[in-house]
């Protein structure tokens, strides 16, 4: 988590330390999974453990996490996750995600042991 854009004196590369990150996504089957928090570190870092989401049932959208970061002086950002190689992200979505600040595409990669993860950057922003 870093800090928010466009202040002169910030240039959302300063560590939001103790921000609070709420993820929110459907299981592999769709439901809806419960809220998970976590509270960044001195550097800006958190660290999210979750499964693979799935797609929501009867839905076009593709499978994703969805992110809430939230700073004491009340600064606020969204961001949606979705996922390479999702059959669900047509040509038209990714055009979208691509015009979309609050929606990434990520690519998973192994790292130790063969365990993925997809690193997302999330800038707090002004309410």
């Amino acid at each position: 988590l870093s800090d928010k854009p466009g202040d002169p004196k910030h240039t959302g590369n300063t560590p939001a330390s103790g921000s609070s990150l709420a993820r929110n996504a459907a299981d592999a089957l769709g439901a809806t999974s419960p809220f998970a928090t976590v509270v960044s570190d001195a550097r800006g870092r958190c660290q999210v453990l979750t499964v693979r989401p799935g797609a929501y049932p009867d839905a076009s959208d593709p499978a994703h996490i969805h992110f809430e970061a939230l700073s004491a002086p009340g600064n606020t950002s969204y961001r949606t996750v979705w996922f390479e190689g999702d059959p669900l992200i047509t040509d038209a979505k990714r055009a979208w995600a691509d015009r979309d600040e609050e929606t990434e595409i990520v690519t998973i990669k192994s790292r130790r042991a063969g365990t993925p993860v997809c690193p997302v950057r999330v800038v707090l922003k002004p309410d």
